[in-house]
């Protein structure tokens, strides 16, 4: 009798437990444990760049010319479209055009740069401390203190007694004014001496001027701008130099000391102060509010919301002398509101809120719902 095998059902394998990429700890529950996991990951993850980095100078050394070429970073710098207006060094036109404008007195040694620094009317002592440090980096300014004077009458006695340059310090900007062009400049992230790391102390030589980047035709003009503010025959025996660096329409001003060390080798310190500078607007000849001629003028885009918005309104007001409840309302209740939250909320699940108390003279929902709109996507 032929004895049958019945075959056992196939069993299930076990399910293995869900694999994580190696640089994600977050289910070891341990926090210790997770930190000297995430400590040994970053050390393997240099170790592994090490031995790639001397693996293709091993290749290099072999290969020599045949070694496969470097490969470059892909940056914001490298991805920026080619601007039109970029200029040449050798253009005959812009050359021309700089020969004849009204800075070329400046660069032909007609004219010697005389700067009269002064700030608006009210200040505070922050301001008022960066006044003295720019006179110091600009040594052949001078600081006024502005007594309630308007300032065309400001700039009218500058010009009479033959100052070539004004420089006008505001809470939120800074003008500088010339005999030739007038711009109003954005400054921010402003650091004087004393929050300086190891900042040097300066002296009243006479820097080197360095004009990076400024490639366009604007750029040009600009960078002309600064360059009269200082003199031309610099003191090389302070070894002080100014920098003006263009990027990304933003110019970064730094003031170092150089000083040369063997192996031709050379080491900066820097002795402040540093600040951010955004061009706002350029106007031709000096400060006119209302016949002056604009050059540039930097046009505000605000944020394209691809569907309609949807506004949504909170607002607590006062009822008889007592506070209510929040409720919601599509018009406007006739009562004095005195604080109240909006939300913005478009196609895209973009959301926007905030609690505001509104200013003296908003009393109705529009008003009040306008102010938050210009507030929160930057008009005002």
């Amino acid at each position: 009798m032929e004895e049958k095998f019945i075959e056992a059902p196939p069993q299930e394998e076990p399910t293995e437990p869900p694999i994580f990429p190696q640089n994600t700890f977050s289910h070891i529950r341990n926090k210790t444990r997770r930190r000297e996991l995430y400590r040994q990951f970053k050390l393997d993850v240099a170790k592994s760049k090490k031995l790639e980095k001397l693996r293709k100078k091993k290749e290099k050394e072999e290969l020599g010319d045949k070694a496969p070429p470097k490969q470059v970073p892909k940056t914001i710098e490298s991805m920026r479209v080619f601007e039109e207006t970029m200029v040449n060094p050798g253009d005959r036109e812009v050359q021309h055009d700089e020969d004849h404008d009204e800075m070329a007195p400046y660069f032909k040694r007609e004219v010697a740069p005389k700067v009269l620094i002064t700030h608006s009317n009210r200040t505070v002592w922050r301001i008022r401390k960066f006044l003295r440090e720019l006179r110091s980096t600009i040594p052949s300014s001078k600081v006024f203190r502005r007594k309630n004077i308007r300032l065309k009458r400001v700039i009218q006695q500058a010009i009479s007694k033959d100052y070539t340059h004004v420089i006008v310090l505001h809470h939120d900007k800074t003008v500088p004014t010339t005999k030739w062009s007038d711009s109003s400049l954005q400054i921010s992230n402003v650091r004087i001496r004393k929050e300086i790391k190891r900042c040097g102390l300066h002296t009243y030589h006479k820097p080197e001027v360095v004009l990076n980047n400024f490639g366009t035709r604007l750029g040009h003009r600009v960078g002309r701008l600064f360059a009269t503010m200082f003199e031309q025959d610099p003191e090389f025996v302070g070894r002080q130099v100014v920098t003006f660096h263009n990027q990304r329409d933003y110019i970064f001003f730094r003031r170092h000391r150089y000083v040369f060390k063997k192996n031709m080798r050379v080491a900066l310190q820097e002795l402040g102060p540093r600040f951010t500078l955004k061009l706002r607007s350029l106007q031709k000849g000096t400060f006119d509010t209302k016949y002056g001629e604009y050059e540039f003028v930097h046009k505000f885009h605000p944020p394209a919301w691809p569907e309609p918005i949807a506004i949504y309104a909170t607002f607590r007001y006062w009822q008889q002398g007592k506070t209510t409840k929040k409720k919601e309302y599509t018009e406007f209740v006739a009562a004095e509101i005195f604080g109240f939250s909006v939300t913005i909320r478009n196609g895209t699940g973009r959301s926007l809120s905030q609690e505001i108390k509104p200013r003296s003279g908003c009393r109705n929902l529009w008003d009040l719902i306008f102010y938050f709109v210009k507030r929160t996507i930057g008009l005002s």
